[in-house]
């Protein structure tokens, strides 16, 4: 009795050996897909290299990162395009852009007597080098042309403010009547687009009904003169009969 249940333990412990040893088997056969796997999509594996656009070339718009920069050359179009200010103020402001957009050659040619006192003393403190540094040969130019400046009891932005306060009420009624002007011609290039695309519908259906009444006429001329065209109608069936008959012989 003894020996049969060490038989059948003994062989319990075979199975479960058996039943490791396949386990065991079975996962490292996986590690090893594994790592084959990993190893050939790593060594096979590809790069795409994708175009772009590059931009070696500074266009002095796009590119613009700095504020400074944005400021100046904001105020040097605004001041093009302000054409209610006068000629000084004007070129007031557009010195102003060019000094903060770092174009001293557009503030060379702007500067001059005529520049206003706020502005000037702007341009001196920004160009003056600290002490113990030679001067900029342009900063000097420019300099020497704002000298005779005359001093500004007011900064050119309060002069701005009070001319556009004082225009404001003429501009917002040439502004309005622009665009009453504008909305009138709008609205009648809306009735003229529309009234065109109706008339190419009525043409449309117009041509449409002439096709379908010069089929009724054919059909009723047909009609019509039968007798008279027999002739030709049995004729014409006779072809066909012939045609028929070579087809079919062939």
């Amino acid at each position: 009795m003894d020996e049969k249940e060490e038989e059948e333990v003994g062989e319990d412990d075979m199975v479960s050996f058996h039943h490791l040893y396949c386990a065991l088997k079975k996962n490292t056969l996986l590690i090893y897909l594994e790592l084959l796997y990993f190893y050939r999509s790593h060594q096979f594996q590809k790069t795409f290299k994708f175009p772009y656009l590059k931009n070696p070339h500074f266009d002095s718009h796009f590119d613009l990162k700095d504020p400074a920069h944005l400021a100046g050359k904001s105020l040097l179009w605004l001041a093009r395009d302000s054409h209610s200010l006068s000629e000084s103020l004007r070129d007031s402001v557009k010195l102003l852009g060019a000094l903060l957009y770092n174009r001293l050659d557009i503030a060379e040619t702007l500067a001059c007597s005529s520049i206003h006192g706020s502005v000037a003393e702007i341009v001196r403190a920004q160009l003056t080098p600290p002490e113990g540094v030679d001067p900029d040969g342009q900063h000097l130019r420019i300099m020497d042309k704002l000298a005779n400046c005359q001093t500004a009891e007011k900064p050119i932005s309060d002069v701005i403010l009070s001319h556009l306060n004082k225009i404001r009420e003429s501009e917002e009624l040439s502004l309005a009547s622009k665009q009453i002007e504008e909305f009138a011609y709008w609205n009648k290039r809306r009735h003229e687009l529309i009234k065109a695309q109706a008339d190419r519908v009525l043409l449309k259906i117009r041509a449409e009904e002439i096709t379908k009444e010069l089929a009724e006429l054919e059909h009723q001329s047909e009609k019509l003169f039968f007798f008279e065209n027999r002739l030709k109608w049995e004729k014409k069936a006779a072809e066909n009969e012939e045609i028929n008959v070579e087809m079919s012989n062939k």
